[in-house]
């Protein structure tokens, strides 16, 4: 998403333009100071990453930078083992799957989503939980590495591949809103 604009430029006829990110969702303190140290991005997109929410920063960059009609997609399962241990390990110190870690991961990725869904017009999701372990809680990381699940209707009904080729057709859609229950209000 940091660079969707660039490659963007390279075809300026284009007309329908979508930016797709798969479980991509990682939230830690480390972003700024990664993205300034280690990475040496452009000032600009440095200007972005506020927060330990870096999906959240990069959409909103991606928004500001490409044009008003693009469609912004982000697709995760939401017991991901793989960012789950990752997240783990940037914030605890420890590589590990554990009930706090997957219940840490789930509730600041549902806080990202509902954020970016409340931000961003053109910004739509799919969420699953589709083939959780029995063993330790978790879901697959990525849809694209697995005819199973891009072609499975893995939520609602829906496969990760029908939503993409809707969204191609200029008729995206939010999938597994199930995830996303109202926030309460203590009135």
């Amino acid at each position: 998403m940091a660079n969707c604009s660039k490659v963007a430029a390279l075809y300026p006829n284009c007309s329908n333009i979508i930016v797709y990110s798969e479980g991509s969702f990682l939230h830690a303190p480390i972003w700024a100071d990664t993205f300034k140290h280690t990475w040496k991005v452009s000032p600009d997109l440095l200007e972005h990453i506020k927060t330990n929410d870096l999906i959240s920063d990069l959409f909103q960059y991606a928004r500001e930078n490409m044009p008003e009609d693009t469609i912004f997609l982000h697709s995760n399962t939401v017991w991901d083992g793989t960012l789950i241990k990752f997240m783990s390990k940037m914030n605890h110190g420890k590589m590990e799957i554990t009930q706090k870690s997957r219940q840490e991961f789930h509730e600041l990725l549902v806080n990202s989503v509902r954020k970016l869904k409340a931000g961003m017009g053109n910004y739509y999701y799919f969420l699953t939980d589709y083939g959780k372990s029995k063993k330790d809680g978790t879901t697959a990381h990525l849809f694209s590495g697995s005819t199973k699940l891009l072609y499975n209707k893995t939520q609602d009904d829906v496969s990760v591949a029908d939503w993409l080729i809707k969204a191609i057709e200029g008729n995206p859609f939010d999938v597994g809103g199930v995830f996303l229950p109202p926030v309460s209000s203590n009135y």
